[in-house]
Order: structure tokens, then sequence, then C-alpha cells
């Protein structure tokens, strides 16, 4: 969370996505369910996977990467009611929108 110096919930997941070669992958997830939960203070952990490869077998490279993205949801006590976000941390730019060739 950006601002919030706290905000409580009995539940929280996660779900981080690639767009490799036009195939949306889940490359990493997680959840938490208790009393009490500070989301803000939460973090969401590493990845431990190995290498993502491509058709020929050639580890991805950045180009091959068009979106990446996290679902988060989480139990808003206020409202009594799931919450579900979509988080987007990567869109590749296009050509013309860049200042590198």
């Amino acid at each position: 969370m950006k601002n919030p110096n706290e905000y409580i919930s009995d539940s929280l997941s996660f779900e981080t996505h690639a767009v490799i070669n036009v195939e949306d992958i889940s490359v990493h997830s997680s959840s938490i369910t208790g009393t009490g939960i500070d989301i803000a203070e939460e973090t969401t952990g590493a990845i431990e996977s190995g290498i993502y490869l491509n058709e020929a077998g050639s580890p991805i490279k950045l180009n091959e990467v068009s979106i990446i993205y996290m679902i988060v949801e989480w139990w808003d006590i206020g409202k009594s009611e799931f919450m579900k976000e979509r988080i987007d941390l990567y869109i590749k730019p296009k050509k013309e929108q860049t200042f590198i060739n």
C-alpha cells in the first residue's frame, strides 16, 4: 500500500502474472489469513523459481515480456466484502514511446 500507515484485514492474497510471448503465466503468489493483518506492512516475498525459457529453450529476454501485473484480493472489514485490484507493474513501451533505440 502506498500511503496508509495501517490497513487491517483478516485475509490477503496476491498473484503476480507475466505476459511472455502472448502467454499469461502466473509467476508468484501467496496468501495470508488471520485476525488483524496489517496489509500495509506485509511483504510479497521473493520468487525462488528457475529461469523462464522461451519456445527455443533459451532464457526469456525483456523484449519478450509485454506486461507484468498483480491481482491483489483482501477482506475490507469496513465494507464487509472482498476487494480485488489489478496493479500493473510493467507495460512494454511502444518503440515510439521510449528514448532507447
